[in-house]
């Protein structure tokens, strides 16, 4: 996701001015911004409107203004563990993309989504119809190109900011794979142009985060620990420092339960937050966990907060999550269910 931070907008010629700047992930502001106490009569899609009654942003999207949060410690909404869809039937079946999936990508553009698993060992991409609605998901298109016969177990993939690189990593060779894309979101004509082996070696990789501006790798493996890698130039795994920095024993203390495999990393674009995915808890369904950082990035200051897991089984029966991403506005989570071949979105009420 992308993040734009700025100390004001200009509305023709009228500066607004945000004393701490604001936080926004995955959205570029326009010039299209309203001041006023209500809401503007007639918007135009992807509007900005500034409520001067309450000091609050929104953005015009599917038909509706949606709250955007300016405040950058608190990009998670602070009840994001109670959704107010129950994902029952706001999932996108992708057996046709693999039968047994294991990897998602939600791209930032919001309509692109990578998926691979242990059928084909294949990454394929489809297309969203509707901006960041998962049940509008295509059946893979193949003009969009793919990766043949990636890794026999592929279990994280991700676009960068703005789609120029394809990055995957799996469990058969603890590698982690960057494809040069000359179109953006898309793997047509895609080169293979870096292998990074050192990283991740031995570790089985589970998960796989970048932060906006490709400087910092955050994984997640199979022994259930969290790595921090900084990289000095921006995309380029063969500059990561030269230690796997604040390993941090995930599932055993503080979080409540055990898991047998991380289904899924999330971290918010100013390091003070994270989401992550627990495969299958006591319950014997996946959950979603949230915790804070005491020191932006530094994973061994992480509280996990237990008041706010989400148990999946109310959701679906979420069995085996392999997956978590978040739309651009932060009140929509998406969840790879391995158990049924869904993607599944659950909205929060902000």
């Amino acid at each position: 996701m992308s993040t734009l931070k700025v100390d004001e907008i200009t509305n023709n010629g009228e500066a607004v001015d945000f004393p701490q700047g604001i936080l926004i992930e995955g959205s570029t502001l326009s010039p299209q911004l309203s001041l006023s106490e209500t809401e503007p009569s007639d918007p135009q899609p992807s509007e900005w409107w500034w409520d001067t009654a309450n000091s609050k942003l929104y953005k015009y999207i599917d038909g509706v203004f949606k709250f955007i949060n300016t405040e950058p410690t608190t990009l998670v909404p602070s009840n994001y563990a109670i959704p107010t869809s129950t994902g029952d039937d706001v999932s996108a079946y992708i057996s046709a993309y693999d039968s047994n999936p294991r990897l998602m990508g939600i791209a930032a553009d919001g309509y692109t989504v990578a998926v691979s698993g242990t059928t084909t060992d294949d990454i394929f991409l489809g297309r969203m119809t509707t901006q960041w609605d998962i049940t509008t998901l295509a059946a893979r298109d193949t003009t969009l190109g793919s990766i043949l016969n990636f890794d026999t177990t592929p279990t994280a993939g991700c676009f960068s900011t703005n789609g120029d690189y394809f990055f995957a990593s799996g469990w058969a060779t603890d590698d982690i794979d960057r494809y040069s894309c000359p179109t953006p979101f898309s793997l047509a004509n895609n080169t293979n142009d870096q292998t990074n082996t050192s990283v991740m070696s031995g570790l089985n990789p589970s998960a796989i985060w970048f932060n906006a501006d490709g400087t910092r790798l955050f994984f997640t493996t199979s022994s259930e620990r969290l790595y921090s890698v900084v990289l000095s130039t921006a995309w380029d795994v063969s500059t990561s420092s030269a230690t796997r920095n604040n390993t941090y024993y995930l599932f055993s203390t503080p979080i409540t339960g055990s898991v047998t495999h991380n289904g899924g990393l999330w971290l918010s674009q100013d390091g003070t937050q994270i989401v992550l995915g627990n495969n299958s808890s006591p319950s014997g369904f996946g959950q979603v966990h949230y915790g804070t950082f005491g020191t932006p990035w530094d994973v061994s200051t992480i509280t996990i907060h237990n008041d706010k897991t989400l148990d999946l089984g109310s959701f679906s029966g979420i069995t085996s999550l392999f997956g978590i991403s978040f739309n651009d506005t932060l009140d929509r989570m998406y969840l790879l269910n391995n158990g049924n071949d869904r993607i599944f979105q659950l909205d929060f009420e902000l």
